[in-house]
């Protein structure tokens, strides 16, 4: 399939890739429309929590979503999916890693490798609705993970996948976030998940006093400057990678994406501020299922484009142009 150098143009205002990054965030708020929450159990006593949004009528078509880094299913993105997708009569489920909504019963976290979770969930969901097609949406870090699970599940359930401004070298994206102003995306993801680790911590010494100590003997509460520092000395060590260049090099989803069976679109900015151009896969890196859409300006999670509909939830879901078409 296709890489898509996309004509589609950010307004002149919009092409700073930092304001496309933060804007959308500002001006885009939408009402919560109440949810389900469903829990499924994991084979290692953990569990993991969904949100889930029903529309009016019975649907043929369910999409999971898969946040991103320090996200949950209550980001501004996850929720108008959410309502847009309501709207367009689409069962929509909003995974939430390992403790992102709230504490988890294990010393674990969740990590940008982890797709035995998304399989397990994929799989319930199948099984619970089994007359829907299913279909996934990942974001930033859980691009990556949908993108892995993929690769490594060629004949997986699913019908269709996008995945929008994916760390597909997880190497390369960690000293970016070290460089210049992408330094203050970097503080503020540091200082979220290290409130994440902390609350995680608290909750564990009141209910589980073994994986308290598991948690407890990392060096948490260090004031990291570096992804790289706290993927070696806590996510790695947890999940029992050697280093950080250990648990990038086996989680990154670069050597998977030419694996991948399932139509799949791909959604990314030259100038996101969270990683480097040379992060975007090359034409033989990709299969001939996938379609890579590779935009000027879009920043990170941003896409605020000059053509309507005007922001990247819009375009993945009703489309716009022949360039950048309907994903979902």
């Amino acid at each position: 399939m296709p890489i898509i150098h996309t004509t589609l143009k950010s307004q002149m205002f919009c092409t700073n890739p930092h304001y496309q990054t933060i804007w959308p965030t500002l001006r885009y708020v939408a009402p919560k429309d109440e949810r389900k929450a469903f829990f499924i159990g994991t084979p290692d006593g953990d569990e993991i929590y969904l949100d889930i949004q029903h529309p009016d009528q019975a649907p043929s078509k369910g999409i999971l979503l898969l946040h991103g880094l320090t996200g949950s299913s209550d980001s501004r993105y996850i929720i108008q999916l959410q309502q847009i997708l309501k709207q367009h009569n689409i069962l929509s489920v909003a995974m939430n890693y390992r403790g992102a909504k709230k504490p988890n019963c294990l010393a674990t976290t969740y990590h940008a490798g982890k797709t035995d979770d998304l399989e397990l969930t994929i799989n319930t969901l199948v099984t619970i609705y089994p007359t829907i097609a299913w279909q996934a949406a990942g974001f930033s870090l859980g691009g990556n993970i949908l993108l892995k699970y993929l690769g490594e599940n060629p004949s997986n359930p699913l019908t269709k996948a996008i995945a929008v401004s994916t760390p597909f070298k997880l190497d390369q994206t960690s000293t970016k976030m070290d460089q210049g102003i992408s330094k203050i995306y970097r503080n503020r993801l540091l200082n979220a998940f290290k409130l994440y680790l902390s609350n995680k911590l608290s909750h564990l010494k009141k209910t589980n006093r073994a994986e308290y100590q598991k948690l407890q003997a990392l060096p948490i509460s260090k004031n990291y400057q570096s992804f790289w520092d706290l993927d070696n000395d806590v996510i790695a060590p947890l999940h029992g990678f050697d280093s950080a260049i250990d648990y990038y090099t086996k989680s990154s989803c670069i050597s998977n994406i030419k694996n991948i069976r399932t139509p799949t679109h791909i959604l990314q900015a030259k100038d996101d501020p969270f990683m480097p151009k040379s992060v975007i896969p090359l034409p033989h890196e990709i299969s001939e299922k996938t379609t890579l859409e590779i935009t000027d300006h879009g920043g990170h999670l941003g896409f605020h484009l000059s053509q309507k509909p005007a922001y990247f939830i819009d375009v993945i879901i009703k489309g716009t142009s022949k360039n950048c078409f309907r994903a979902l």
